[in-house]
């Protein structure tokens, strides 16, 4: 007879500021992005999408909270830095030119 597990190991949950922050502490000086032109470190995303999810909490957005973001072509800043500061993150992309 064989023997089965009872019960399984924990899911380990991470969120992707967690992930963010994880890479920009081992990644730190490493090209993480390039996005329209610009290249970005682990580091400056991490200190940028900060700055984001700040300036969200301080307009009165928390955990739990959605965030859209109406653009053409939303920055990454911008998805990274919602999430930290809310649950979920939407992009709303216009289709009219």
């Amino acid at each position: 007879m064989s023997s089965v597990a009872t019960h399984a190991p924990a899911l380990h949950r991470s969120t992707i500021p967690d992930g963010l922050r994880r890479a920009a502490s081992k990644y730190r000086g490493r090209t993480a992005l390039t996005f329209s032109g610009r290249t970005w470190s682990f580091a400056e995303i991490d200190a940028a999408a900060g700055r984001v999810a700040h300036r969200l909490a301080g307009l009165g957005l928390k955990k739990g909270d959605r965030v859209g973001a109406y653009a053409k072509i939303p920055t990454p800043i911008s998805c990274c830095g919602s999430a930290a500061c809310a649950s979920a993150w939407c992009m709303c992309r216009s289709t009219t030119r």
